[in-house]
């Protein structure tokens, strides 16, 4: 009896320690634990249990359940959950459930019935909250669609292939460009679709990069379903789990037209290149015979220089006897000449002296060109060097009774050769004055501007045509007739003019309108120091024509 009695104590002790550690087991799990009855209410939960559904255990024991922490939405589930459990199926599932504030948590529910001596008490349900694996998940998941999506509608091709060559995923531009169907995809292999020639390559290549080498530029050439080759360029990678190799992502652009573009651009490289050698060659020959015309040119030119210099001396000799002989006769230094005679001699003597001129512009224009005009520049006053040539052209404006006007300040004074700035005024004084009808005005003028000269001839003349402003410069050019009706002259002073103007590093132009004139100007080097004061020559503003 006794011993009965010690047997039943210890037994005793054994059921509270066990009791008391599973109670301690209970309290201390981090998983909200709950039992229920067969009538589906609580009859012990741990503090896990309160944490996770913001019950106290006063609140939560006694109750049922599902009315407690199954909203409505959620509670024919939750009813269907309890139910298989009280019919002895263990049960796990993925739910949601209703916190005391309202909030919903969603937890994963793993239930066992329990089953004493073959009769079942209740049931033992462990609650995990999965609230913020949900979230990851759900982002996880929205991520790769947002990725999948980028992918699907990029430009480039994009592929990822297996580590054994499989094609597990190409993009919408990868399927149009190579010509397959979404359906056709999974069957290809990578290296089905490289150009046969580079697959040894394009294998190296796919070695290293399983290798963990990632290529940053790789060039491979597809063969697209037609048959066709295009040629890419991209960058691939390879993803690895666990230090193994799971797929390789390589991202290529259609580059077949920048290298056809290239191809083109070499070939008409080359095309220029050789068309340039080829032009080389005929520009060297062309310069070799333009430097032997050259050379037969400058030993024209020499020539014609030699022949005018000689053939001037030839014919300024018997020319000058001709005038000289004319004007003995003219002034009747033999013997009295009738009106006739007297007639004849003047037009001996002015087609002589026309012909003397015609030769001297002809000498001074031949040696312009050929560079052997010799200018002797001086400092002097303008002023000074207008005398000359005013009394020279006093007769041809007092035969017309124009006025030729003075109008240069003493003080203005120039660097040129003194004689041939006398005969570019000469030229273009005596051009006035053809051009200029009886009675009309003439009047030269001269103003400093900084380190330069312009000197102008003015009249009230019949005018130049706009279209002939510049070709009244060029050789043996005659812009119409003077105001006696005929064409007089050579057509050479005014070409002469520039080139003595242009020798100076000058420039002269003109301005002019029909039935308003003209106005020719030119400048020269302005003197570099003052000069004194030049005695006076014809007044300004008084006429040299009516200077007796």
């Amino acid at each position: 009896m006794g011993s009965d009695r010690s047997e039943g104590r210890v037994t005793a002790s054994r059921l509270a320690e066990q009791t008391a550690y599973l109670n301690a087991l209970m309290e201390s799990n981090p998983l909200a634990i709950c039992v229920i009855d067969s009538h589906h209410r609580v009859t012990l939960c741990n503090p896990a249990f309160e944490h996770l559904f913001h019950y106290s255990r006063a609140e939560v024991l006694g109750q049922d359940v599902d009315q407690l922490i199954a909203s409505e939405l959620e509670r024919p589930e939750a009813v269907s959950i309890t139910e298989r459990l009280m019919a002895g199926h263990a049960v796990h599932a993925v739910t949601r459930r209703r916190r005391k504030d309202g909030g919903l948590v969603d937890v994963e529910l793993h239930g066992v019935p329990l089953v004493v001596e073959g009769k079942l008490t209740g049931v033992f349900g462990i609650y995990q909250d999965i609230t913020a694996r949900h979230l990851a998940e759900e982002l996880l998941r929205e991520s790769e669609e947002r990725y999948r999506d980028i992918f699907e509608n990029a430009n480039d091709l994009i592929q990822t292939v297996a580590p054994d060559g499989r094609l597990l995923y190409v993009n919408r531009a990868w399927r149009e460009t190579m010509g397959y169907s979404e359906n056709e995809v999974p069957g290809l292999s990578f290296f089905q679709v490289l150009e046969p020639s580079t697959r040894e390559h394009c294998a190296g290549l796919f070695q290293r990069v399983l290798a963990g080498e990632p290529v940053e530029k790789a060039e491979v050439v597809f063969v697209t379903r037609e048959g066709k080759n295009i040629h890419l360029e991209g960058a691939c990678n390879c993803r690895f789990q666990d230090g193994k190799p799971v797929f390789v992502r390589a991202i290529f652009r259609d580059v077949t037209a920048r290298r056809q573009a290239e191809d083109e651009i070499r070939q008409l490289n080359e095309d220029l290149e050789r068309r340039v050698l080829e032009r080389t060659a005929q520009l060297a020959a062309l310069n070799r015979e333009l430097e032997a015309r050259n050379r037969e040119v400058e030993r024209a030119n020499r020539m014609k220089s030699q022949f005018l210099a000689s053939m001037s001396h030839e014919l300024r000799t018997p020319l000058n006897a001709v005038i000289g002989f004319s004007d003995l006769l003219n002034e009747e230094t033999a013997g009295p000449l009738n009106e006739k005679q007297k007639r004849y001699v003047d037009h001996v003597l002015t087609g002589a002296r026309n012909l003397l001129q015609l030769i001297n512009d002809i000498l001074d224009l031949s040696k312009v060109e050929a560079g052997q005009l010799l200018l002797r520049p001086e400092e002097f006053s303008l002023a000074e060097a207008l005398p000359e040539v005013l009394s020279t052209i006093k007769p041809l404006a007092m035969s017309k009774q124009i006025e030729v006007e003075n109008s240069v300040e003493p003080e203005i004074a120039l660097c040129a050769d003194r004689i041939r700035l006398k005969q570019v005024l000469y030229n273009l004084l005596s051009n006035a004055i053809k051009f200029t009808e009886p009675g009309g005005e003439v009047r030269i003028e001269a103003k400093t501007a900084g380190a330069l000269v312009c000197v102008s001839v003015i009249d009230n003349g019949i005018g130049i045509q706009p279209e002939e402003h510049e070709a009244i410069f060029n050789e043996f050019h005659q812009v119409g007739m003077t105001t006696k009706g005929v064409r007089e002259g050579t057509g050479l002073g005014l070409a002469i003019s520039r080139r003595l103007v242009e020798a100076h590093d000058g420039k002269i132009w003109v301005e002019s309108a029909p039935g308003r004139g003209s106005r020719f100007s030119f400048i020269l080097p302005a003197a570099k120091s003052p000069l004194p004061a030049a005695a006076p020559g014809p007044g300004r503003g008084e006429s040299v024509a009516h200077r007796q």
